[in-house]
């Protein structure tokens, strides 16, 4: 129930993402750190996480954010004008 409370933590410290700084982070939200920790060491998400990255690999995601809409991807999914555009181009399609 901390996804999005671990997420946005490691989202601001892109820079420190070695595992003393996530299990440091883990307990920073209140995660049972023993727990974590025997997660990433069982690497119980492993096969979950590789699948993700194969996807990713298959439609050429080599960051983020990407974004697609309509299978087609968005070149900066950062620019709301360019993003508007797409989609008012893929509803006069449609």
């Amino acid at each position: 129930g901390k996804f999005w409370q671990f997420h946005d933590k490691v989202f601001q410290n892109q820079s420190a993402l070695e595992r003393p700084a996530l299990e440091g982070y883990a307990k920073d939200i209140g995660l049972d750190v023993a727990k974590f920790k025997k997660a990433l060491d069982d690497k119980t998400f492993a096969a979950a996480v590789d699948a993700d990255m194969k996807l990713g690999e298959e439609v050429a995601v080599d960051g983020t954010p990407t974004m697609f809409l309509n299978g087609a991807r968005v070149p900066n999914p950062t620019d709301f004008d360019a993003i508007s555009k797409q989609i008012d181009a893929a509803l006069a399609g449609s």
